[in-house]
């Protein structure tokens, strides 16, 4: 029996899962790029992003209090999401090309632009 063989046999659904692992994240990165296409508003989306981020982390140190040490950014499905909103803040500030300028039909065909932005409301509500 080749021990070559078996490492490699017990390696390799590992080796899988970090592979699954980085699509996941590099996905991540091009939905946030189409969302910037599509609402044209980049700097919207990280400030959306960070407001995730920020509820999330208060309510992580109240439920799980020893919540401390972060996974290794290698095993994570997301990317980190300071990453996330530096990249999107970075296409806000001016993309080299003009892609990010959603056209007049919109992305997809008979799917207008959004007439208006979202509205708040008292009690946080939007729509």
């Amino acid at each position: 029996v080749d021990l070559l063989a078996l490492l490699l046999l017990a390696v390799s659904p590992h080796l899988a899962l970090l592979a699954q692992l980085g699509l996941s994240r590099v996905r991540e990165f091009d939905a946030d790029l189409a969302a910037a296409r599509f609402t044209g508003d980049p700097a919207g989306l990280a400030s959306a992003l960070a407001k995730i981020e920020r509820v999330s982390r208060s309510w992580r140190r109240w439920f799980l209090p020893g919540w401390g040490n972060p996974e290794p950014s290698w095993l994570r499905t997301h990317p980190a999401t300071e990453e996330r909103v530096g990249r999107l803040l970075s296409l806000a500030r001016g993309p080299a090309d003009h892609s990010l300028a959603p056209a007049e039909e919109g992305l997809w065909p008979g799917v207008s632009r959004p007439r208006r932005g979202p509205r708040w409301y008292p009690g946080g509500y939007w729509h």
